[in-house]
């Protein structure tokens, strides 16, 4: 049984040799080969390589042309600030820097009129004196007839005071007035513009205001109907809050009730009457009996 054994292996030793041996001789012979098709593969980018560093020096030598061109210095273009198309000035910031010290920001009190145009608006623009003052924009805007303002305006007014909005051009003495004269609360005011103004400047102008007068602005926005943009569209009111769910009422569930079956109708009516005769018979008998009775006790006694 051993001899078995050691003549298997040495028949395995004998194959693993032999296949070893086959597949080192493979490899030496396929090893030039590989090295041939590496050198072939470097040469092209070689080439390359060499064609790049000769054409190196050629780009970095300053051509004639270019130095024979006299240096020009480049002044800085001033160009002009182009008008605004649309604009929205909401006041609800601390500083307001659009119309002068005319008219300042003031802030809401808590049981005092204004009440706040809306929340969470903390501020207003306001007229800084008393009796007369206006204040202009720095801002220059490009109306046409398809632009409007839009304004959110609380006015006390007292006497003969009124509030304007005008919008104007010197150079062409064009000008569209927004007139108001007092307000129900806060009001939203809007006007149309009718009229091409290239240098339109807004201008806000209070008379005869009196201590005992509120004015109170919320936000000045200059729209254009026909520019499909944010700043050009009216800004959406805020969603209203949902009003808080009701408790759930109690209700008593509906019986329904089916129509009865006109065979049972009738077989009720059968049995009814059937048992109301039944009962007149009984009524009868009982009678019967009883007047019988009478008169057996008559004929005795008799």
């Amino acid at each position: 049984m051993a001899r078995y054994f050691t003549y298997l292996f040495t028949i395995l030793l004998i194959f693993y040799s032999d296949c070893f041996f086959n597949h080192f001789v493979q490899s030496q012979q396929n090893q030039p080969q590989q090295n041939q098709q590496q050198q072939q593969q470097n040469r092209p980018q070689q080439n390359q390589q060499q064609q790049q560093q000769q054409n190196r020096p050629q780009q970095n030598q300053p051509q004639p042309n270019q130095q024979n061109r006299p240096q020009q210095a480049q002044q800085p273009q001033q160009n002009a600030a182009r008008p605004t198309v649309c604009a929205k000035l909401d006041f609800n910031r601390a500083a307001n820097p659009d119309f002068g010290p005319e008219f300042v920001t003031k802030q809401y009190k808590p049981g005092t009129q204004p009440a706040p145009f809306r929340q969470p608006f903390k501020n207003y623009l306001s007229a800084n004196v008393n009796d007369f003052t206006f204040g202009i924009s720095k801002t220059k805007f490009s109306l046409s007839p398809t632009s409007h303002l839009e304004t959110a305006v609380f006015f006390q007014s007292v006497g003969n005071a009124f509030f304007d909005i005008i919008v104007y051009d010197v150079s062409n003495n064009q000008q569209e007035i927004l007139h108001v004269t007092g307000t129900k609360g806060w009001t939203v005011l809007k006007k149309n513009i009718t009229k091409n103004i290239q240098n339109a400047r807004i201008k806000m102008n209070v008379n005869n205001l009196t201590p005992q007068c509120v004015l109170a602005i919320q936000y000045l926005h200059i729209l254009n109907t026909a520019i499909k943009t944010p700043d050009c569209s009216p800004t959406p009111p805020p969603p209203t809050k949902p009003p808080p769910p009701r408790p759930p009422t109690t209700m008593k569930p509906q019986v329904t009730q089916k129509p009865a079956d006109p065979q049972q109708v009738w077989l009720w009516a059968i049995t009814a009457t059937c048992l109301g005769i039944v009962l007149i018979l009984l009524i009868l008998i009982g009678i019967y009996c009883i007047m019988e009775r009478r008169k057996r006790s008559k004929n005795l006694e008799s």
